[in-house]
């Protein structure tokens, strides 16, 4: 697989130019394209400000998704849409990244159908301590379960100055973790340094060889420079063990598989998923 179709979503968010940044500079280091895609709550009645084509798809590079409808409207204020499609056509343009905008009515099961025709969509951890009225706060999950398609989730503080050079692989034997490996593998080959970590791992087979040492030796032979750590935790959760190897290499991306348990509600997800998504020490990498 290779990366040339990227997505990246602007929801209501204070971080849109640091979001802009990591596609951009992503875009480029893999001569991808590049959708931008900003979703705005449905609202109707007299505080809606602003209206947009709901699920409207631009058809060119740099065209605009935008136009008027009489139902449903966006309570939105239109200068600040206008003013992030300017900056993210402008910043496109001058890194001469192949680009196009959208702008829908819509929830976050929009913006997993936008992921289900890329190769990666980029969303936002949802900040705890900005209280949504909307769903937006579940978009990592709805793309995530949804779309069949990886999603790297940006953590709502903090900011990395790159992602994917030092790359941390949280490795479970399972088809989650495996399919997140194969999703990342575009950024894992140009990592400067891969550590594959392997907590409380399994044991060696019959060949003396452990699940760990089996995908790290697949990795090698694709060119990945990859090193494996098997820590014995006690005491300690999965999820807890991994943010803090996370922490301890450096790591600024982390891979890892998505877990989801439940068929009665559609974006349940695993113990070890939703504690690496809520306690993000670095941007994440998914995939179910």
């Amino acid at each position: 697989m290779t990366i040339k179709d990227l997505l990246v979503h602007f929801g209501d968010s204070e971080r849109a130019e640091y979001h802009l940044a990591v596609a951009s500079e992503l875009a480029k280091r893999h001569s991808a394209r590049l959708t931008g895609l900003f979703v705005v709550e449905p609202s109707v009645g007299p505080q809606a400000q602003f209206e947009f084509a709901p699920g409207a798809i631009g058809a060119a590079s740099g065209a605009t998704s935008r136009s008027p409808t009489a139902a449903p409207q966006a309570r939105f204020d239109s200068a600040a849409v206008e003013s992030l499609e300017a900056r993210f056509l402008a910043v496109t343009k001058e890194s001469g990244i192949h680009a196009e905008w959208n702008a829908v009515v819509g929830s976050a099961a929009t913006v997993a159908e936008y992921a289900l025709y890329t190769d990666l969509t980029i969303v936002g951890q949802r900040d705890p301590d900005r209280a949504a009225s909307n769903d937006f706060g579940k978009v990592p999950e709805a793309v995530l379960l949804a779309s069949g398609r990886p999603v790297l989730v940006i953590p709502y503080a903090g900011n990395f100055r790159t992602i994917g050079h030092r790359v941390m692989v949280a490795w479970k034997r399972g088809r989650e973790a495996a399919r997140a490996v194969n999703d990342a593998s575009p950024i894992l080959a140009k990592a400067d340094i891969v550590t594959l970590v392997a907590v409380n791992p399994d044991a060696p087979g019959a060949d003396g060889l452990d699940s760990a040492s089996r995908i790290a030796q697949h990795l090698a032979r694709h060119g990945v420079k990859v090193q494996v750590e098997r820590p014995i935790i006690k005491g300690i959760d999965d999820a807890t063990a991994l943010l803090n190897a996370a922490s301890d290499t450096a790591a600024d991306l982390i891979v890892a598989g998505g877990y989801g348990h439940s068929r009665i509600r559609e974006l349940a997800l695993g113990g070890v998923t939703r504690a690496l998504l809520n306690e993000m020490v670095a941007p994440i990498l998914m995939s179910h």
